[in-house]
């Protein structure tokens, strides 16, 4: 029996400048400047209208065979600004698989006619549901060996709305509640403590042994640092302490598809970099 440890505390965050570019997830070149202002938030309700989804490029969907279909819905946190773009998005309940990096990308290229309030174009908080229709796809590699991949069938459905009570990450109706400027966006790592939150856990995958460490009943910790990005993703994975016997690489590929949600700054998302430990057991 196989089971995944993490550190408790369970992270270790570690201050990174020089990291930072890798962690900023790219942005359409579209996107237009935020500039030094910072725009209040606001709520859905109360003379507050929500943003609507303009018509987008949609996903080029691939012909071939497809088995294992399944339908799930992924959920965003999501901030339009006055221009209609959505300048902060992360989830709230990912896919947990190689698609969830395409739903961000999505995200950030979605357009919206933007949500007012009193009839003035405002920056505001939206829950983001989008309906997925996916598949497994079956290829071979470029040594041949059969491999598979989740793919998406179907265009995912993108619905917007108020961000239900009992998921709501922000006191929107703070007065207080100012989205950052596009300088404070690309300031860089964060370290937690202070104002800044740490990010927390919202899936795992229990890392596999590999099949010389469970001939050789190896056991041990693999230490891993990575950034978790302003999306809750896991950024540059990078062993930092090793276990050999095939079981970094294994560590490294469960670490890949873990969720958080971010490290929060003035209830902003910040990315963060840490360090999380994998325990290989056997019983």
């Amino acid at each position: 029996m196989r089971t995944l440890w993490i550190t408790a505390p369970l992270f270790v965050l570690v201050t990174a400048v020089a990291a930072a570019q890798q962690a900023t997830p790219a942005v359409p070149s579209s996107k237009p400047s935020l500039g030094t202002v910072q725009q209040k938030v606001y709520a859905i309700g109360s003379g507050v209208t929500a943003p609507e989804l303009l018509p987008s490029t949609l996903l080029e969907i691939t012909e071939g065979k497809c088995k294992d279909k399944h339908h799930d819905t992924a959920t965003f946190f999501v901030i339009v600004d006055s221009e209609g773009v959505p300048r902060i998005y992360y989830f709230l309940k990912p896919l947990g698989n190689s698609l969830d990096n395409t739903l961000i990308g999505m995200v950030a290229g979605d357009r919206f006619k933007p949500g007012t309030r009193d009839g003035s174009p405002v920056a505001v908080a939206s829950y983001l549901e989008m309906e997925i229709g996916s598949c497994v796809e079956h290829f071979k590699d470029d040594a041949g060996h059969k491999m598979t991949r989740p793919r998406f069938e179907s265009q995912p459905n993108q619905k917007l709305g108020p961000i239900p009570k009992s998921l709501e990450p922000l006191e929107l109706a703070s007065d207080a509640l100012l989205m950052p400027s596009s300088e404070e966006l690309a300031s860089g790592l964060a370290k937690v403590g202070g104002s800044v939150t740490g990010p927390k856990p919202l899936l795992f995958v229990e890392a596999k042994y590999s099949k010389e460490a469970l001939e050789k009943r190896i056991q041990g910790i693999c230490l891993i640092s990575l950034i978790v990005d302003a999306h809750g993703m896991p950024v540059n994975p990078r062993v930092v302490k090793s276990t050999g016997y095939g079981l970094d690489e294994k560590a490294i590929d469960a670490v890949s598809f873990y969720r958080f949600h971010p490290a929060m700054k003035r209830d902003m998302p910040v990315p963060v970099m840490i360090t999380v430990e994998v325990n290989f057991r056997l019983y």
